[in-house]
């Protein structure tokens, strides 16, 4: 029986990141030139993947493909096999394994993931990770890797070695480590005399960890294994080519002219030079890195020209009539308003807004690729190379995400096709969810959405919305 680990005692929260899904990856990989396998039917690694809260999600929009996901800590993973139990998934495994042991004939995988993995490790394991993608990773397949990025990073280790210094002087038991040591930098930053930048950086410190999860503070913040690195470092001990951040604005928005006009001042040579100065003047604290085989061709230059390759999405709905003729639109998701009287805009938010949650492909929006290119790096226009939530069908009963079905029966949050999580408040809408099993009774459905606004189209539509219905 392998040890416990501190992840077997403290368990760490479920959590999803759409930046790490492989759709993201793919997507990324695409506008650079790659010609990846599609989503659709691939095979996904997930390194360090806990209890499956991340990887399990992904398994349930994607049927046709295949994942893995390993952790040493076998305690999360018995929780994260029986979810996918009582989900009834076929194409998703996790397995307790250390991964210096990680078993040289498991095949290749389309997408490698890491997720807060790298800065939390032995060097040797991390050093394996490498190892491990070298070996396994498909001829055009994509790596993704976090971790603590300097010179941010600097702040943070400051602030984990006091905590950690307090809680060791004052005898701390282990499961009381992290609330001790954030209580303790929030009175150190009450009390803290000096120069005014360093009450400065404590009180921000402060005021970061404040918002943050105890358990969560005490695997990040004060957990055994704790590294930064330059982003310049990983990239040359991974071995591997960079493609670029799991964010696709930033593919999108130009640089600052000041950043610019610095960079050229600092002189950098190369790509990885540039990202590493860029690092220091906007002092980055943590980077998602997507990486590539060093012989794949890529063409850095030809992004806006591939928009065509890919699905848009947007939360944006027509909002009616807004000031000086403009056409208002809402952000489902945040609630924000934006209006333009911009005629190419106006059209594919229209298009976008009616579909959403799912997609349409950049091809059926010819002669857009300047408007699309500003509402990417907007925030207001996602790409993907899958649509992820299917089309409405008119008649057709949806069937809900069986991982909806699961989290829902027992709680009000679960994670959506689009991988991002949702909580769901309403009892009613819960319940509905739970009927939506491929064979629903409709009085059953009818009761149940009763004391909901538009009964059961309204409910429907809700959960829809949600991104919890596959047609």
């Amino acid at each position: 029986m392998a040890e416990e680990t501190y992840y077997d005692v403290v368990a760490y929260p479920p959590g999803s990141y759409r930046q790490s899904h492989p759709d993201r990856l793919a997507t990324l990989a695409t506008l650079l030139g790659m010609d990846v396998t599609p989503v659709g039917a691939c095979r996904v690694l997930e390194v360090g993947c806990g209890d499956g809260s991340n990887l399990t999600p992904m398994a349930v929009g994607l049927p046709g493909s295949e994942f893995l996901g390993v952790d040493l800590a076998a305690a999360p993973i018995a929780r994260g096999n029986a979810v996918i139990a009582q989900a009834g998934l076929r194409n998703v495994r996790l397995e307790a394994l250390d991964l210096l042991a990680f078993p040289e004939d498991a095949g290749t995988f389309d997408y490698i993931v890491a997720h807060g993995f790298c800065s939390w490790v032995p060097d040797v394991v991390r050093k394996k990770l490498w190892a491990v993608i070298e070996r396994h990773l498909a001829p055009n397949g994509v790596a993704y890797a976090s971790y603590n990025a300097y010179p941010a990073a600097h702040l943070r280790n400051a602030m984990r070695d006091m905590m950690n210094f307090h809680v060791a002087e004052q005898v701390t038991p282990s499961t009381d480590r992290a609330a001790v040591g954030r209580g303790f930098l929030t009175d150190l930053s009450g009390a803290a005399k000096g120069p005014e930048i360093w009450k400065q950086v404590l009180a921000f410190e402060s005021e970061r960890l404040a918002k943050q999860r105890l358990d969560v503070i005490s695997h990040d913040e004060m957990g055994a294994f704790y590294n930064s690195f330059r982003f310049a470092e990983i990239v040359a001990e991974s071995g591997l080519q960079y493609l670029g951040e799991a964010s696709l604005r930033r593919l999108f928005t130009p640089l600052d002219g000041e950043l610019v006009k610095a960079l050229e001042g600092f002189g950098p040579k190369d790509l990885i030079a540039r990202e590493q100065y860029l690092d220091f003047l906007e002092f980055r604290s943590f980077r998602e890195t997507v990486f590539c085989r060093g012989s794949v061709q890529l063409d850095r230059d030809g992004v806006r020209g591939r928009i065509g390759k890919t699905y848009l999405a947007s939360p944006l709905e027509k909002d009616g009539p807004g000031t000086g003729g403009a056409t208002k639109f809402r952000n489902r998701q945040t609630d924000g308003v934006i209006q333009t009287n911009h005629p190419d805009v106006i059209r594919i938010l229209e298009r976008l807004g009616a579909c959403w949650p799912s997609a349409v492909a950049g091809a059926d929006l010819p002669d857009a690729t300047e408007p699309i290119s500003q509402l990417v790096a907007a925030g207001l226009v996602e790409l993907r190379t899958h649509p992820l939530v299917p089309p409405r069908k008119a008649g057709r009963m949806p069937v809900a995400s069986s991982l909806a079905r699961v989290q829902l029966a027992s709680g009000v949050r679960t994670t959506n096709l689009l991988h991002s999580r949702v909580e769901m408040n309403s009892a009613e809408a819960r319940k509905v969810v739970g009927l939506l099993d491929g064979n629903p009774s409709q009085a059953a459905l009818e009761k149940a959405s009763a004391g909901i606004r538009g009964g059961v189209d309204g409910v429907l539509d809700l959960l829809y919305r949600h991104g919890l219905l596959m047609y």
